[in-house]
């Protein structure tokens, strides 16, 4: 009896081991799983961030046009001013 007890001890134990084997292993595998959905995701992220990149080069080269065209604006505005001016002292010189 003392025999047969220690065979069914060890067999329990062996299939204790085992479902504990087991166990890991699908909870590896489920690790394994959530990784592979985490690295799909950082590439998801890496692509919409490509995109935002190329929107924001956009935006810039934009903004870059519409300063240049401020500026040449801004001299415009100071060229008329200035002819402005210098229209009225003419006028006060004349009349003087």
């Amino acid at each position: 009896m003392d025999n047969s007890a220690t065979k069914q001890d060890i067999n329990e134990l062996a299939g204790m081991v085992k479902r504990g084997f087991d166990g890991a292993s699908e909870g590896f595998e489920q690790v394994a799983k959530r990784f592979e959905q985490m690295e799909e995701r950082f590439e998801q992220m890496a692509r919409k961030l490509d995109k935002h990149e190329d929107v924001l080069t956009n935006i810039a080269r934009i903004l870059e046009g519409i300063e240049l065209r401020l500026s040449q604006a801004a001299y415009r505005v100071d060229l008329e001013s200035l002819e402005e001016r210098i229209d009225r002292l003419e006028e006060k010189t004349v009349s003087k």
